[in-house]
């Protein structure tokens, strides 16, 4: 490898790091974005090209996980822990599901899986 090869490749590992913190960057405020457009209800952000059609939402995988473990208390920063999500999303996610009846609240920062045996008759918590 000549001198002159030598510093062409040392420019090229440069400009490629460059575009690599640069894109690490835009994938944050993508993210960023999509959460909030996710957040403001009744608007329909239409699929997003990049995303896989059979994963499954954050607000799914939560109800998901939940009613698994009906029984359970867990906390936005237990939930996002459990399913690997940021947290913004997860609290995003649970006031979807909140509006939704599949959760409640047990106790001030903790829900719950709203199951079959939660609800009793008179109850004021069900969505109609």
């Amino acid at each position: 490898m000549t001198r002159e090869d030598l510093i062409a490749t040392v420019a090229r590992i440069t400009e490629l790091r460059s575009q690599i913190a640069n894109l690490a960057s835009l994938q944050k405020e993508l993210k960023r974005l999509e959460a909030l457009i996710d957040s403001v209800p009744g608007v329909v952000s239409g699929p997003a090209p990049a995303r896989n059609r059979q994963s499954v939402s954050i607000a799914e995988k939560i109800g998901q996980f939940l009613e698994t473990r009906a029984h359970m208390e867990w906390s936005a920063e237990e939930l996002a822990h459990q399913i690997d999500a940021k947290l913004p999303t997860v609290r995003a996610s649970l006031s979807k599901l909140r509006k939704a009846g599949r959760i409640i609240d047990t106790r001030r920062g903790h829900v719950q899986a709203k199951n079959a045996a939660d609800i009793t008759e008179g109850d004021t918590r069900l969505a109609a």
